[in-house]
């Protein structure tokens, strides 16, 4: 079933009030995935790129040195998330490149979807920043199997007028499983859920629990359970919760916040709860199932290196880039409201996403599933 909130945001689209980037979102939010035509042909005689990734992903902006030396861009595919790209892979389809991130990279990589890119064939690879480069699932037995491209934390977004969010003198997690609040706290319904929980409860390996840990984190989020307003998948439900008051603090992302603060919404974002944010590393993969030819996939992949695309994705999106010349070109202001005085120690302070074997993920996913079915969320 589609949510309402994302209807309305698609009748608007069509209704020609929303911008583009808007558009896409609400696509996306009401599960409509779908392809989209290129603007131009690729020059390179053995053919294009088709690329799978989330949408907005698709503007130009972020391979514009691509299209200045081809006189090209990308066959594109929107995915809901990143299950939903390795199910279309596995059914057939094509794709030259994908948009996954380091917790699911070795699910990829397992199903034998992926190959090792060779950096020493991207002009811009030392400029990619240190953790980045070597960061568990980017970096799998050696092999970099993906391109590190953009990153993002998630922590708890509040309104500053209406919650508490001191835990003695920090900030916590804990705020997401606080009884004063009862009603009024929304849970993100994916496996990061579980990973929440286990931050919560002090657990060291929060991306590879032993069964006795997954049994804790069960047990927080069933009485999570009795105090959410509801779970959440589309952030724009979320975000409209917020906004509204209905929800006083909720999982969320930096560009929620950001979205929140630019409508003037009194809100807060823990960039540094006392157990850290989490952080989502992602970037591009070059799959084993497409046939676009290796130097256009390489040319492709060091224009999306390149600052100024970062500088956009700091800038519009308040989404990290992986090339570290991109905050010296990227507004001081966006910087702040995104990250913080220092992007870099706030992605070391960080739990990076890791990668978890496809078994693993199944059961976090089911974990999170079955607290929910319970409490009939």
């Amino acid at each position: 079933m589609k949510n309402s909130r994302s209807v309305t945001l698609l009748e608007k689209a069509i209704e020609g009030r929303l911008s583009r980037r808007d558009t896409l979102a609400a696509m996306a939010g009401a599960g409509l995935v779908f392809a989209a035509s290129p603007v131009y042909r690729a020059t390179a005689a053995t053919g294009e790129i088709d690329y799978i990734t989330w949408a907005g992903y698709e503007e130009p902006v972020f391979w514009q040195d691509f299209i200045d030396k081809h006189g090209a861009t990308v066959n594109y595919t929107f995915q809901g998330d990143e299950e939903e790209a390795l199910t279309k892979v596995r059914a057939g389809f094509a794709a030259d490149l994908m948009h996954p991130c380091t917790f699911i990279s070795g699910k990829y990589r397992d199903a034998g979807i992926i190959r090792p890119i060779d950096v020493s064939r991207l002009s811009r690879w030392n400029d990619v920043i240190p953790e980045l480069r070597t960061t568990d699932g980017v970096v799998i037995d050696g092999e970099v199997v993906f391109l590190p491209f953009d990153w993002l934390t998630s922590s708890v977004i509040y309104r500053t007028d209406l919650v508490d969010p001191a835990y003695g003198e920090e900030e916590s997690w804990q705020l997401l499983f606080d009884e004063r609040y009862k009603g009024r706290i929304a849970m993100y319904g994916g496996e990061s859920g579980v990973v929440v929980a286990a931050m919560t409860l002090g657990i060291e390996n929060v991306w590879s629990m032993t069964d006795d840990e997954l049994a804790q984190c069960k047990a927080l989020l069933e009485k999570q359970s009795e105090l959410l307003r509801f779970y959440f998948v589309d952030p724009s439900n979320m975000e409209q919760a917020i906004r509204s008051g209905e929800v006083v603090a909720a999982y969320g992302w930096n560009f929620s916040y950001l979205s929140l603060k630019a409508d003037g919404i009194p809100v807060g974002y823990m960039q540094a709860p006392k157990e850290g944010p989490i952080a989502w590393i992602c970037g591009i993969a070059w799959t084993t199932v497409g046939d676009a030819d290796e130097a256009l996939v390489y040319d492709f992949l060091d224009a999306m290196l390149s600052p100024e695309a970062g500088r956009y994705l700091i800038d519009e999106w308040g989404v990290g880039h992986s090339n570290a010349e991109s905050f010296a070109l990227a507004s001081d202001e966006a910087i702040e409201n995104a990250f913080g005085s220092d992007p870099m120690d706030l992605l070391r302070r960080a739990s990076v996403a890791s990668p978890m074997s496809g078994e693993l993920h199944e059961r976090y996913v089911r974990l999170i599933e079955g607290v929910k079915l319970e409490a009939g969320l």
